[in-house]
């Protein structure tokens, strides 16, 4: 009886020490291919029920051996771990081969000692070597005929048949697969059985060829708005006719049809308007899902349509929706109109020497919502030469400023710093005679930096104060000792700052952010900006400081 006993204990001493063993030794899950669109840095995570299913689990991130296999030793237990890899979230998770949700990857640990896998694709990334495209086909006319429809391609000479007829699938939606093969690229349209049938806009027009890329797409999803041998129940043009135009029009002279389908050109042959059987001008403009913005012209921007007392107007907007014919009055040319004196005339007197010949001055403001390149607000040239443009009279204020079409090619000053709104109140003035010192994006690319001159400053301040730069070009450190003003033999109270860039943002303080510079009204101050290359010298204002008159 003892002896049993002896042997019992001596078999479970064994089995808890193989049992101990095990478990001091992990299993290691390899994985052995990751997607060609992984980034390079990220790391790699395994979340499971060992980790209480973290994705970023530092203690849990891969490693790379030699052979750039990626891999993690988790110890060993009992039973059967679940797991999935991450790079950090679950928005990364690994996916299948085309970007859909797997199953928990499942080990029986005890079975083996190494665990093997391969990632097809990331949640966040698109898969790029999915072996399948489905095109779902969402919705079609409701006056379809009951045909088959098939596709047409470069996959099929363009010739639909048999093989490529989409079928419905449980929901009804007609449904086609492409599975990879010489083909990564896929060109097709929907038709019904053959190219007269095939696919248009909702107004009847060819529409362009629709494209699919292995690697990009997997599902993807689209519409049929209207089918070429099926009527769409109204005209595919609109008719434009001028009922009337300006008495000063010469009997033959051209007149374009401007807008937006054609960047705007004021003088594009391919939209001139032609005279109808009654003598009136006329263009028929197909039909289109967007609507345009459009004017006319009699071939340049400075004879644009305008108002009768020859304001510019705003853009015309054709809705492709509406009647199919438009009549329309012209008013007024620009160049044939008497301005009357309710208007601001703006000259410029002098531009810098480097502005490109024959690059077009715009006028950005209050008026036109700040755009940089309205073609309505190109700036001509009086017979002078002098550029001038006509702001209708308003009530209150007129801000604006000088572009070369584009913020990119804004007028600064002549030191290099970008400059407030030009702001006047229209009461106040008729006419103004202005100067661009510099475009932002022509400087003197021999000037290597700057000397800063704090020029005046709040009387306010305290005799022993100390003056610092903070800016982009010291993370704004508003006491840096590296960026602190000095006094030189002359008294100036400067500082240089060598080119780096193009430019840099900064404000003045007196070493904290309490004392920082604002306004005269003690308000805060937009960021100074100054961009390298104008002049070696800039000269600063200081209105008042933030501990000494602000209000905030």
């Amino acid at each position: 009886m003892n002896n049993i006993l002896y042997r019992k204990r001596i078999r479970l001493y064994l089995l808890g020490v193989v049992l101990f063993l095990a478990s001091c030794h992990g299993v290691v899950v390899q994985v052995d291919q990751i997607p060609s669109n992984t980034p390079a840095n990220d790391p790699i995570y395994i979340a499971g029920n060992f980790n209480n299913w973290d994705p970023g689990n530092e203690r849990y991130v891969l490693q790379m051996n030699e052979d750039s296999t990626f891999f993690i030793e988790i110890p060993r237990g009992f039973g059967s771990i679940e797991y999935k890899f991450t790079r950090g979230d679950w928005r990364t998770v690994e996916k299948d081969l085309c970007g859909f949700d797997i199953s928990n990857r499942r080990f029986l640990l005890g079975e083996a000692d190494t665990a093997y896998a391969s990632i097809e694709s990331w949640g966040d990334l698109d898969p790029v070597n999915c072996d399948r495209i489905i095109v779902v086909l969402n919705d079609i006319p409701g006056n379809t005929p009951k045909d088959n429809l098939a596709l047409a391609g470069n996959f099929n000479s363009w010739i639909p048949d048999n093989t490529y007829t989409m079928e419905r699938d449980s929901l009804g939606k007609f449904v086609y697969t492409f599975f990879r093969g010489e083909q990564d690229e896929i060109q097709f349209k929907v038709t019904r059985g053959d190219m007269s049938t095939v696919e248009t806009d909702l107004f009847g027009n060819d529409i362009p060829v629709r494209s699919l890329m292995f690697g990009r797409d997997d599902t993807v999803y689209i519409k049929v708005e209207n089918w070429l041998d099926v009527s769409p129940g109204r005209s595919r043009d609109i008719v434009i006719i001028c009922e009337s135009i300006p008495s000063n029009t010469a009997q033959d002279e051209e007149i374009y049809f401007v807008s937006n389908m054609n960047n705007w050109n004021p003088a594009d042959k391919n939209w001139q308007l032609n005279k109808n059987s009654n003598g009136n001008y006329q263009i028929s403009i197909t039909r289109h899902k967007e609507n345009i913005d459009y004017k006319f012209s009699r071939g340049s921007w400075l004879s644009v349509e305008v108002d009768q007392y020859g304001y510019e107007i705003p853009n015309r907007w054709l809705d492709f929706d509406g009647q199919d014919t438009i009549w329309i009055d012209i008013i007024n040319w620009k160049d044939r109109s008497s301005v009357t004196d309710d208007v601001v005339t703006i000259y410029l007197d002098e531009i810098p020497g480097n502005t490109p010949d024959g690059e077009d001055i715009y006028i950005a403001g209050s008026f036109n919502g700040f755009d940089p390149s309205d073609k309505n607000y190109i700036m001509p040239k009086d017979h002078n030469g002098r550029y001038f443009i006509n702001i209708p009279r308003k009530w209150g204020k007129l801000e604006f400023k000088f572009t070369r079409d584009g913020w990119g090619r804004v007028e600064i000053d002549r030191y290099g710093n970008d400059i407030l709104n030009r702001t006047y109140f229209y009461h106040d003035i008729d006419t103004l005679h202005l100067q661009v010192w510099n475009w932002r994006d022509l400087p003197d690319q021999n000037i290597e930096g700057v000397t800063l001159i704090l020029r005046e400053l709040p009387e306010n301040t305290p005799e022993n104060a100390e003056f610092f730069l903070a800016g982009t070009i010291n993370d704004w450190d508003p006491e840096s000792e590296s960026y602190k003003f000095i006094k030189d033999n002359e008294g100036n109270i400067m500082i240089y700052i060598p080119k780096r860039g193009k430019l840099f943002e900064y404000k003045i303080t007196r070493g904290q952010w309490k004392t920082v510079e604002v306004d005269k009204r003690g308000d805060p101050i937009p960021n100074r900006s100054l961009h390298f290359g104008f002049s070696d010298t800039s000269y600063i204002d200081v209105p008042k400081w933030r501990d000494f008159g602000g209000r905030y």
